[in-house]
């Protein structure tokens, strides 16, 4: 059986758990898994598709001599490139 370490995954997951809600998850948290390794495989895994052909395209390039038709839906552009919002800070 699979060991789960809780405490690791709230910490991972920035969750705040209370001390005393621990064992109650921890036990919810092992049914799940005991579920997921009891559930049958499909049929349909990616075994019988391993050995099929890739069809691929030809590959066309194009000149692209017009920069206005890539940039007209940019809300803001300064200098020349993209402006983004700030999300980090």
């Amino acid at each position: 059986m699979m060991e789960i370490d809780l405490k690791k995954i709230a910490a991972l997951s920035r969750l705040r758990i209370d001390d005393a809600d621990y064992p109650l998850l921890k036990e919810q948290m092992m049914q799940i898994v005991l579920r997921m390794e009891q559930m049958p495989l499909p049929e349909d895994s990616q075994e019988k598709f391993s050995d099929a052909e890739m069809i691929l395209r030809e590959d066309n390039p194009t000149p692209f001599d017009t920069p206005e038709l890539l940039t007209q839906n940019a809300p803001k552009m300064v200098d020349g490139y993209f402006s983004i919002p700030k999300t980090v800070d």
